[in-house]
């Protein structure tokens, strides 16, 4: 039986969680100077509405390029059984 060389790391995952940790920070963060930037009195602004849709978007784009353009699966031959 031919074993196959392990293959390269992707470059997807070559920052570990990082940009995941950055993403949810920056978000958090973000929404709440918006919010404290917008309220007026008692109402908020209908803005807040708009970050996190966007947000979700483009993180379903990402991940729509990555399935598509990549050949292999996100984890290592080692993690499988």
């Amino acid at each position: 039986m031919r074993m196959l060389p392990d293959p390269k790391p992707s470059s997807v995952y070559q920052y570990g969680a990082t940009p995941v940790w950055l993403t949810l920070l920056i978000l958090l963060v973000g929404l709440w100077v918006l919010f404290l930037v917008t309220v007026e009195g008692n109402v908020e602004s209908a803005i807040m509405y708009l970050p996190l849709p966007i947000m979700t978007l483009l993180g379903l784009w990402q991940s729509r390029w990555w399935a598509t353009r990549t050949s292999r699966l996100p984890f290592t031959r080692e993690a499988c059984p």
